[in-house]
């Protein structure tokens, strides 16, 4: 696997108008992956020769590497021919970017998440989480994050375990009330 990561071009991953949140660069040969929005980091993630992957690269890690999604004998086919998998297939997430931007910039310099839902569609418009991390620059700051006391490794949105407080308030009011209690 970490010789096809320097062959053959990994899926993209990119917001719903298309803007790139993790992209190639370089040569078959020299392939690496870079991310043009490090805020999004927590939720993105990383994928590195040396530590692995985690968040969206990992999750979808077999259709971003082209293991799944094509027809099984075109990959066995790419195999026979190339010795390695067909390119990966772009993933194309619903985060919008403007207001990824603007939950990413009310959270800086804090510790906390943040999700924005449509309530038409349930599509996740904007999730952020912080501390973040600059996926870009794992070789010269891996020993920092994996001690920062902050853990900003953790997807805060995703793997937080949070009480949901007065949020849930006027929800079970308004349970209570149907039920013909109040």
């Amino acid at each position: 696997l970490a010789i096809a990561d320097r062959y053959v071009p990994r899926g993209l991953i990119l917001a719903q108008d298309d803007t790139p949140l993790a992209q190639n660069e370089g040569q078959p040969g020299s392939l690496t992956r870079q991310y043009p929005y490090p805020d999004l980091s927590p939720l993105v993630g990383y994928t590195h020769i040396v530590y692995g992957r985690s968040g969206l690269e990992d999750e979808l890690d077999p259709f971003l590497r082209g293991l799944e999604g094509y027809p099984s004998l075109d990959i066995w086919w790419h195999h026979l021919l190339y010795g390695q998998p067909p390119p990966g297939l772009d993933v194309r997430l619903t985060l919008d970017i403007e207001s990824q931007n603007a939950a990413s910039d009310l959270l800086r310099g804090k510790r906390g998440a943040l999700v924005l839902v449509s309530s038409r569609s349930g599509d996740i418009l904007a999730m952020a989480s912080q501390p973040s991390f600059d996926p870009n620059q794992l070789d010269q700051t891996w020993s920092e994050l994996v001690q920062d006391p902050a853990s900003p490794l953790l997807n805060r949105a995703a793997q937080g375990q949070y009480q949901p407080g007065a949020a849930l308030g006027a929800l079970l009011l308004a349970a209570f009330q149907e039920q013909g209690e109040g």
